[in-house]
């Protein structure tokens, strides 16, 4: 027997999607020879400065003190 299982549609608080990951794309097709792989690394230094600026800290600093 099956039993039903909660699954949250939202993360809690405090996790953050950091990236999508494109693991089982670039396992699958990534060295094929017809695609290539699907990579952040060109990215990295502005989506880390982004984040830090925008999302992380300041975001869920907020949401815990409004809640406290």
């Amino acid at each position: 027997m099956w039993s039903q299982v909660d699954i949250p549609k939202a993360p809690g608080l405090g996790l953050i999607l950091d990236r999508v990951h494109y693991d089982g794309y670039n396992k699958k097709y990534g060295s094929d020879g017809l695609h290539e792989e699907i990579t952040w690394d060109e990215y990295k230094v502005k989506f880390a400065i982004y984040c830090n600026r925008s999302c992380r800290h300041f975001h869920i600093w907020n949401l815990v003190n409004s809640n406290a």
